[in-house]
């Protein structure tokens, strides 16, 4: 049998998170403020819990938790044309009753500071963003614990909101695989994402709009964001797949470097959520239209705190809190609200940017995330297209300058 090509499972991955401690950050950000025992629903599952000392049992301290790829075979021809999908739920915490989404991404147990990979910002805070839960898989994923600490997001960014966005045709993901040979198990396959900026619409005579709602059948033609072209002209995407496999009819991808772009309310410009060796794990099924979709997905990954800020600091508020048609890296209000929201993130850190720099004794520079998502087919991926033109922001005088970092602890 001849192998297509080897496969070395690399540690790590992908990151959210999101902010604010005061009144003001919070009406700003959308979510609610919980009070110190926890607001209504009692303590979040995010503060320390009674056993965190408990001895964890080891149920995969040392795997990431993805497919495993399959064994190595003559896998043929590619049997199958390169096909795309639509994602129609990016589930970042609407179901916190749901297993938590994640991967161990820096394959270790970590459910005390003195276990953690990389240097915290403040140790006391550890155990309600950055632990590990202590089910002995090492899952790591600050976002959704810090969700569910802040109890939250609301109109802006609470996960359901962003979720709704997404079915409204706001923003989009377009997920294309190719090389697959159409069999279950296949150790050599193409995995490529692009984010979308809204849908073609096709009405009743056949003809395309140009932007509606999408009706999330194989019809739909999403028009996908051309700043993540591998090149002008160049139908490739620059989230592509470094090492991507199916087994056993599930599809395993890991990209170096990979964009999720999700609109932001009153803004032109999404939030760009630049992830660092991210994980795409999902399954494989075929439609009535005898089409392919992935369902039972799931996503994962790293996210430098430096690249989130950069993100933070140029949200527009259109009128919150006394703060009208600003960006947070305006003087004034603006710039306290997203200083606040920085400490915040900041001591929220779980991670290194990359895994060869975990268990370095290096301070922290990335937060985990973890999301489930699903897909529906598609007939055509859609165009290339330009966003609207972004109004330039965060040049004037005192505005807060670009690259801002979190000071690393002492």
């Amino acid at each position: 049998m001849v192998s297509r090509r080897g496969h070395r499972l690399a540690s790590s991955l992908f990151v959210l998170a999101v902010a604010g401690s005061t009144a003001a950050c919070a009406a700003i950000f959308g979510f609610e403020r919980l009070s110190e025992e926890g607001g209504d629903g009692g303590p979040p599952d995010g503060t320390a819990p009674d056993d965190a000392s408990d001895e964890v049992v080891d149920k995969g301290c040392g795997e990431l938790g993805v497919t495993p790829p399959p064994p190595a075979q003559d896998a043929g021809e590619d049997a199958l044309e390169p096909f795309s999908v639509a994602v129609d739920l990016l589930d970042f915490g609407i179901d916190f009753n749901a297993a938590q989404p994640g991967f161990n991404l820096d394959l270790t147990c970590s459910p005390t500071v003195e276990t953690s990979t990389c240097v915290v910002a403040d140790p006391s805070r550890y155990a309600d963003y950055a632990a590990d839960r202590n089910d002995g898989r090492g899952l790591d994923n600050v976002s959704f614990n810090l969700l569910k600490y802040l109890g939250g997001f609301g109109d802006g960014f609470k996960p359901s909101t962003i979720n709704e966005r997404l079915k409204a045709g706001e923003y989009g993901l377009v997920i294309r695989i190719a090389r697959w040979n159409g069999q279950a198990n296949d150790e050599d396959v193409l995995v490529e994402v692009f984010p979308a900026i809204g849908v073609r619409t096709l009405d009743d005579a056949g003809v395309r709009g140009d932007a509606g709602k999408p009706a999330l059948t194989s019809d739909d033609q999403w028009q996908r964001d051309a700043r993540f072209a591998v090149a002008p002209g160049v139908d490739g995407s620059k989230g592509k797949s470094g090492l991507g496999y199916v087994r056993d009819m599930r599809v395993v991808a890991r990209f170096p470097a990979v964009t999720m772009a999700i609109a932001v309310p009153d803004d032109p410009k999404p939030l760009d959520i630049a992830i660092l060796e991210g994980w795409l794990d999902a399954k494989l099924e075929v439609t009535s239209e005898g089409l392919w979709r992935l369902t039972d997905g799931m996503v994962g990954g790293r996210w430098r705190t430096k690249d989130f800020l950069e993100q933070v600091r140029q949200i527009y508020v259109k009128d919150s809190q006394g703060i009208r048609d600003k960006y947070l890296c305006n003087p004034g209000a603006p710039t306290l609200v997203y200083n606040l929201a920085k400490t915040e993130v900041c001591f929220s850190r779980d991670l290194r940017s990359t895994s060869l720099e975990d268990k370095k004794g290096l301070p922290c520079d990335a937060f985990s995330v973890g999301l489930r998502f699903s897909t529906y087919a598609l007939k055509d991926e859609g165009p290339l297209v330009d966003l609207p033109p972004i109004p330039e922001r965060c040049t004037g005088a005192g505005d807060l300058p670009p690259g801002d970092e979190c000071r690393p602890p002492d």
